[in-house]
């Protein structure tokens, strides 16, 4: 326990050395506060980039596999090659019987939820102007529960596709460049030759140019129609699992089952993307610990120059009965109180780091940020724990001081 007289000695200590107390708590402060606001930014940087991947991607997605062609050689050393130019093995992309594989799929008690896509290029054609689209067809319902579609649907319902099959959702950036409005009628070209007559039933922005310029949704059916299919036809079959991070345990036996298709996960699609990520999340996370241990030494080098100041003082207090641990006591009470009042103010700081951060935009995007609370709690234990080891060391040292030698000087 704190003697009270301990406790006068290191209050007496803070207030007769304002100066040294203003730059140790400063520099806490500082360190807390850049802590904050980087963790902050990671985890919002996080979250952004996770939304930015599956707000139209699955988590799991069924593919055909690529077949490369193989040279053409005869059993024995001097045979002649007869292929001597390997390339990739044209083949259907129809998925066969995708019902029965989507059932399949749904059966697992860790698929959250699954369903059949139909994929195509095409053109939108508006008078003489022609623009290349990608178009995705899918099932509204379904669709919705997967990504929760509706949420970037800034005008229209996304199910209007529903009850109105010869309805089309189109990006915003497309809308804008081709002055599209709701119930407007469009004509949709495939490549293979197929024309309908579409009507404009929604409008989305994701706030990612390269699909809101690109890509527009229609029913399943509708899709199908544009590429002369029949009606149980798919390119590509999607799910979602309940626990999206544990996804790669899963894929593995998935494609063993589904044999001869593969299970490509979100880990291996965007591994690149995602390793990126990753080295600037520790790069910031480096820099944030950096500052944090600097404020530390800040303390501790203040710490050494008060007892270093104080030696015959420090001396004096142990020839009248003063025990190391009190000593000890004095400068880690001492120590704690600069890095307390550092903690306090540098979540004040942070908080307004953070702040500011929030009404930048880059474009029309805002700076992903946001106030996150076990952050506010693991910056202030990092900055008591910095803070009491960057007292302890020179107050321990200031308790082996054997004042007898101290005299003799």
């Amino acid at each position: 326990m704190i003697q009270k007289v301990n406790l006068t000695i290191a209050k007496t200590h803070i207030v007769t050395g304002k100066k040294q107390t203003m730059v140790a708590t400063l520099g806490v402060a500082i360190g807390v506060s850049i802590y904050l606001f980087i963790s902050s930014l990671n985890v919002g940087l996080d979250d952004f980039y996770n939304d930015l991947v599956f707000k139209s991607n699955a988590h799991l997605k069924v593919k055909i596999p690529e077949e490369v062609s193989k040279e053409l050689v005869g059993e024995k050393k001097d045979s002649v090659q007869v292929l001597l130019n390997p390339k990739l093995v044209s083949r259907s992309q129809n998925i066969v019987n995708p019902a029965a594989i989507e059932a399949k799929i749904r059966a697992y008690p860790f698929i959250k939820e699954a369903t059949k896509t139909v994929d195509l290029q095409g053109q939108i054609v508006i008078g003489t102007t022609k623009e290349t689209i990608s178009i995705t067809g899918m099932e509204p319902g379904i669709y919705q529960k997967m990504f929760g579609f509706q949420e970037y649907v800034i005008q229209g319902d996304a199910q209007n596709l529903e009850t109105y099959p010869n309805g089309i959702i189109v990006g915003s950036g497309l809308a804008k460049k081709l002055k599209l409005k709701l119930d407007d009628i469009v004509n949709i070209q495939s490549f293979e030759g197929v024309s309908k007559t579409l009507k404009v039933v929604g409008i989305f922005k994701y706030k990612l140019p390269h699909l809101d310029d690109n890509l527009c949704y229609v029913k399943i059916t509708t899709a199908r129609n544009l590429l002369k299919k029949p009606a149980n036809y798919a390119n590509n079959i999607i799910a979602n699992v309940f626990e999206f991070n544990d996804v790669d345990k899963y894929t593995p036996g998935l494609s063993q089952d589904l044999k001869p298709y593969i299970v490509e996960d979100w880990k291996t699609t965007f591994s690149n993307f995602f390793s990126e990520q990753e080295i600037r999340k520790r790069m910031l996370g480096a820099i944030s610990w950096a500052i944090l241990l600097v404020s530390g030494f800040g303390i501790y080098n203040i710490l050494s120059s008060t007892i270093q100041q104080k030696i015959n003082d420090i001396s004096i207090l142990k020839a009248i009965g003063f025990s190391g641990r009190d000593v000890i006591q004095i400068f880690l009470v001492e120590s704690l109180i600069m890095g307390l009042m550092g903690i306090f103010f540098g979540l004040i700081l942070g908080t307004g780091f953070i702040y500011i951060m929030t009404l930048m935009k880059v474009g029309e995007q805002s700076i992903p940020i946001d106030y996150v609370p076990y952050l506010y709690a693991k910056s202030a234990l990092l900055g008591f724990l910095i803070t009491l080891c960057a007292g302890y060391f020179p107050a321990k040292k200031a308790a082996d001081i054997d004042p007898v030698k101290i005299f003799r000087k």
